[in-house]
């Protein structure tokens, strides 16, 4: 994590003294507050958050690096859903290389509730 956003998260920097725009934006994408504030300002009522380029492209990995990698970036959408569920839709990432490995994540994300597949979402009750 890079040192600016450290301080950040640790109340050592307020985001107005942060100069650099990508780490002021990094910030805004890892504070689930701060991303509320700004889909409030928008008038949005649904942010669906996903994971960057760097944790989706995991197909040359090996299976075993590939869910670590895949997980780990679950387990941190999953964290920032939870804090505001019916703002925030999280949609997740599997491993690609392991069919089993694939679901066995798939189903343990959509077991906590916490992301969901667009089929999933669409054929909800309601939706």
């Amino acid at each position: 994590m890079l040192p600016t956003i450290k301080a950040w998260e640790q109340g050592n920097l307020p985001l107005t003294k942060v100069r650099n725009k990508g780490q002021a934006t990094a910030i805004r994408m890892v504070g689930p507050a701060l991303h509320l504030k700004d889909i409030n300002d928008r008038r949005i009522d649904i942010s669906v958050l996903t994971a960057s380029l760097t944790h989706q492209c995991t197909y040359n990995a090996k299976p075993d690096s590939a869910l670590k990698i895949e997980k780990m970036t679950n387990e941190r959408l999953t964290e920032f859903v939870a804090q505001a569920p019916e703002r925030f839709l999280g949609l997740g990432s599997v491993p690609m290389q392991s069919v089993p490995m694939a679901v066995a994540e798939l189903k343990q994300r959509t077991v906590l509730n916490s992301l969901k597949d667009g089929t999933h979402r669409a054929s909800g009750p309601g939706r």
